[in-house]
């Protein structure tokens, strides 16, 4: 069967003014398959959805590495399962803060860790308090979401290691021929004047040779 593959899942599930903390450390081969998660549906449409979910899921995760993607990509199968008001992403670290919805009363918050590193942190919030069914639920999805999560995150890390001169961290020729074609795009779509400020420092070689090499 399909496994759920995620490492380590910290749970911090809060519902009315009652806050339940939790912790599951899994591996991939402790994560039941689809007939054992199918099992806990009440009935035969409910197993049917949540299995083709899953799948679905886990197939359209693996065809982008861009995090605002993956998140859109969660949010919409979280909803055809478990109605929420917004869903949440955020890594201070990466300063990532991703949010779709309005923020609700009751949420559930999950915690995501792959090998000993902090990946970010996913909130589901919705007016009416999770059940404990609707919490397992988000937590198979949730756990699918880690993997994805960890490579877009790299990918990210890649691209802006792309763009920047690794001495001083300020943008290279590609990171600007990026910046003006885009502003020149966005001055032209809103009829709006673009100014462009070049200076030129004096004996800047005196300080590249001192500093730069």
């Amino acid at each position: 069967g399909m496994l759920l593959a995620y490492s380590i899942l910290e749970i911090l599930i809060f519902n009315r003014y009652t806050t339940m903390q939790g912790m599951a450390q899994s591996n991939p081969n402790d994560i039941p398959d689809l007939s054992v998660i199918a099992s806990s549906a009440s009935d035969s449409e409910e197993r049917e959805a949540l299995i083709h979910t899953i799948q679905s899921l886990s197939l359209e995760l693996q065809q982008t590495l861009v995090i605002e993607n993956l998140l859109h990509i969660f949010c919409e199968k979280v909803a055809a399962l478990i109605p929420c008001d917004s869903v949440c992403f955020e890594n201070k670290e990466k300063n990532i803060f991703w949010q779709k919805g309005e923020t609700a009363q009751h949420h559930c918050q999950y915690q995501l860790n792959l090998e000993g590193v902090s990946l970010g942190t996913v909130v589901c919030t919705r007016a009416h308090p999770f059940s404990d069914h609707d919490l397992q639920i988000i937590e198979w999805l949730v756990a699918i979401l880690i993997y994805p999560v960890r490579n877009g995150l790299l990918y990210q890390e890649a691209l802006f290691s792309a763009l920047k001169d690794g001495l001083t961290g300020a943008g290279n020729r590609k990171a600007y021929d990026d910046a003006i074609n885009r502003e020149m795009d966005k001055a032209t779509r809103s009829h709006q004047k673009l100014a462009l400020l070049i200076v030129d420092i004096d004996h800047f070689k005196n300080f590249n040779d001192s500093y730069g090499h």
